[in-house]
């Protein structure tokens, strides 16, 4: 379990945990509860109903198929998205943090999810229509002008926080991928690999982890994975749909689970540029703290 911070995510010490739970209670009593209604609870309640799609072969199911230009659709934005098929997978995993057990199958109807991270010029597409607001800032941790540079157009925005990346969403007519949906695309259809490539620990060749770029890199420059998606291991946190729960694989449902009813953290996927290679693998959960906006959470979206 990794949180994302206001500062680049680390590993949180176990007092700092404690201390964050504290100060979340004393919220929840504060009223709390009343923002988090107003913010999450009528708008998540029930996202859009999967359209089951025709599956795609597993090859033994062990690595899927290379990507056919038949599982891949353009929306209406101009956004690549790639078919996901629906069907069981494996998911967790037994070596990583207490929060990523017990390993369980999970089915999952058919959906598409973007080919790569939304970048700056994407984002800057819905601000233009007066749909999102602008990133809190506009700068990186080595570039003072990051987003709105034509020079960094398509590295991933950042500097969002999870309310606008659903808002962002919705106006592409999708939605924030649920954390299952999420893994299942990250393993590329690799069953009990720990990254989306297999087992070797990534270098910079693979992944950008920490030790390659003090910021994101320009998305789609490193191999896409068995679904034909890059970035799904490093670069930059992935917002999900759920809400986090540190024991919510022990309760989750076996078809189509979309995380715990309520709760404060949403979920984040992925790892990014500044963790080490552990943050990286498909199975490790992190989560965000609300209103939180660095360069190194950002997203994607489903549908």
């Amino acid at each position: 379990m990794l949180p994302v911070a206001t500062n680049p995510p680390k590993k949180f010490p176990l007092y700092l945990y404690s201390t964050i739970l504290t100060i979340a209670s004393i919220l929840v009593i504060m009223g709390c509860e009343f923002l988090t209604v107003q913010l999450w609870g009528d708008g998540r309640s029930n996202p859009p109903e999967h359209t089951p799609l025709p599956t795609t072969d597993l090859s033994g199911g062990v690595v899927a198929t290379p990507v056919d230009p038949q599982d891949r659709i353009t929306d209406e934005q101009g956004v690549e998205m790639s078919l996901i098929p629906a069907g069981d997978f494996t998911m967790g995993s037994e070596t990583g943090d207490e929060d990523e057990i017990p390993v369980h199958t999970v089915y999952l109807d058919a959906f598409y999810l973007d080919v790569y991270e939304v970048t700056n010029a994407r984002y800057m597409q819905c601000v233009e229509a007066g749909v999102c607001f602008e990133p809190s800032s506009k700068s990186s941790y080595t570039q003072e002008a990051y987003y709105g540079n034509p020079d960094f157009s398509d590295f991933p925005v950042g500097n969002v926080d999870w309310e606008q990346a659903k808002i962002y969403c919705e106006w592409r007519g999708a939605r924030l991928p649920t954390e299952a949906e999420w893994e299942k695309a990250a393993r590329g259809g690799l069953i009990g690999k720990l990254y989306p490539w297999g087992d070797q620990e990534p270098d910079c060749s693979q992944a950008n982890l920490s030790g390659c770029s003090e910021d994101p890199l320009k998305v789609g420059s490193h191999p896409q994975n068995g679904f034909g998606l890059f970035d799904m291991a490093g670069n930059v946190w992935e917002y999900v749909w759920d809400f986090y729960s540190e024991s919510y694989y022990k309760e989750s449902p076996s078809q189509n689970p979309q995380g715990p009813e309520d709760g404060i953290f949403h979920g984040s996927r992925g790892g990014s540029g500044f963790d080490e290679a552990k943050y990286l693998t498909s199975a490790n959960r992190g989560w965000s703290i609300p209103f939180t906006e660095t360069v190194y959470n950002g997203f994607r979206c489903a549908r």
